[in-house]
């Protein structure tokens, strides 16, 4: 049995848990007559993720080596997973502050940065693009603007 599979499956099934009440609560957008709104897609995957981690902590049961201990659920294979969803939810919250720009710019730097990108240069262009597109095409295509945060 691999501890880590269930304490991730068990993390993942909370964190889905906690998006799926969230996407509850959103407003109903044009596409009123087939039930889809704003909130449709990420109910979808909250469940999807649900369904996911449910199977990678059966699979986890169901292996009969038990050869990691408790403590080796927080060794060096587990830093990074729990490193990226703090930022993640740093950035949800960091985007009602800060925006969606200045939070995106941010974000994505530091996720280049934690996965050992080592050109400044990238890491700056990649995380600069990156956010203008998605700002651009939020904007133009789907007219939907994004959080300007409270200090805008």
């Amino acid at each position: 049995m691999k501890k880590i599979n269930i304490v991730t499956g068990i993390i993942f099934i909370i964190f889905s848990i906690f998006i799926f009440i969230q996407a509850i609560g959103f407003k109903q957008t044009l596409i009123v007559d087939a039930g889809l709104g704003a909130g449709f897609f990420p109910k979808l995957i909250a469940a999807a993720t649900i369904i996911l981690s449910v199977l990678l902590i059966i699979s986890a049961v169901k292996d009969e080596s038990l050869t990691s201990k408790v403590s080796d659920v927080f060794n060096s294979d587990i830093k990074k997973p729990l490193l990226g969803m703090v930022l993640i939810l740093a950035y949800g919250f960091s985007i009602m502050v800060f925006g969606y720009l200045v939070s995106t710019i941010v974000f994505c730097y530091i996720f280049l940065q934690i996965f050992r990108v080592k050109k400044l240069i990238t890491k700056i262009a990649v995380s600069v693009i990156f956010s203008f597109v998605i700002y651009f095409i939020f904007g133009t295509v789907f007219l939907i603007s994004l959080p300007t945060g409270l200090l805008m």
